[in-house]
């Protein structure tokens, strides 16, 4: 799993509840995380959307055309609000959940668990 986000606290709230199920690598911005992201193939990608460098509108068009993580499971996370043309480019890129900030952690567990889940069958 590659959690993206350029707040510190966030990686490590994440990455401190996420481990003990999970493998857990973490990215500070987008640019960053799509190189993470093409080397370790990750099966779920944690991703911010305001991000520096790379934000996470790039980052996740660029991870659906390239073969090595165009089926990576994405779970959005923004404190952003979704206009509905969003919407509909986030559910035409895949995006298997988009959580509001602040987090709360078993949503963000219950999304991954879902995109586990479905990889699986």
């Amino acid at each position: 799993m590659l959690i993206v986000d350029d707040d510190a606290d966030q990686r490590q709230i994440l990455t401190t509840a996420l481990e003990p199920q999970y493998i857990v690598s973490s990215a500070a911005d987008g640019l960053d995380g799509y190189v993470m992201a093409c080397a370790e193939a990750p099966d779920v990608i944690v991703l911010d959307i305001m991000m520096p460098v790379v934000d996470g509108w790039t980052m996740l068009r660029k991870l659906r055309v390239n073969p090595a993580t165009r089926t990576a499971g994405i779970v959005v996370v923004t404190a952003l609000d979704i206009e509905e043309g969003e919407r509909q480019e986030l559910s035409r890129l895949h995006v298997a959940a988009v959580l509001r900030k602040p987090l709360d952690l078993g949503d963000v567990a219950s999304a991954i668990a879902r995109v586990c889940s479905s990889s699986r069958a």
